[in-house]
């Protein structure tokens, strides 16, 4: 969605070109990594030093032979969503606070919603978790799917072209974990890379 004179509102967020170059198969697609599926988490390496992703966890909403996408879970703001959109306040009112979802398309906004049934117009994530990217369908977002402890709104997502997201795994850049409603609408996002950076890097005996 285009949100005219939002980009500017939201600090520290630009277009994020990678440098990596894509890696493809002799077939001309990139290839498939088995632990890499859509809904599942990506921890941040302790080394992964870039701005835009250390310390965070990102929550995959995509993934093919076209490249990945996510949202980064873990880096809440203190901006409403009803000052920064004020041309969709109605239909964000409540939806507080913005999470900065990543560096690409910061003036688009997604929500994930935690439901037992899909919302009108939103695709499964995984399980429970839903997400929303039309307007048409968060004016469609009933009540029922408006609680603050089962939404998040965000602005922008990751992105990475075919075979890259690949390359920076087995580089080390990035650890998975199986994602979940409790660690997406965690209450303390601040926490989510600690506690699963943690888990992720534990010797089990």
């Amino acid at each position: 969605w285009w949100m005219g004179g939002v980009l500017a509102a939201v600090p520290c967020a630009r277009t994020y070109a990678s440098p990596y170059t894509q890696a493809t198969t002799e077939e001309g697609k990139a290839p498939v990594h088995p632990a890499l599926v859509q809904g599942t988490l990506l921890i941040a390496g302790k080394n992964l030093l870039d701005p835009h992703f250390a310390r965070t966890v990102i929550l995959l909403t995509d993934y093919g032979d076209d490249g990945a996408a996510g949202l980064v879970i873990n880096r809440r703001t203190n901006l409403a969503a009803s000052q920064v959109l004020p041309q969709l306040k109605e239909l964000v009112t409540g939806l507080e606070p913005i999470h900065i979802g990543g560096p690409i398309a910061v003036n688009h906004i997604r929500l994930l919603v935690k439901a037992d049934t899909a919302p009108e117009g939103a695709t499964q994530v995984t399980g429970n978790i839903f997400m929303i990217d039309t307007v048409e369908s968060l004016k469609q977002l009933g009540p029922e799917h408006r609680n603050a402890d089962d939404v998040r709104l965000y602005m922008g997502y990751a992105g990475w072209a075919p075979g890259q997201l690949e390359m920076e795994l087995l580089r080390g850049d990035w650890y998975t974990w199986p994602a979940s409603s409790e660690i997406i609408f965690s209450r303390h996002p601040e926490n989510i890379w600690n506690e699963l950076i943690y888990l992720a890097t534990a010797t089990w005996i």
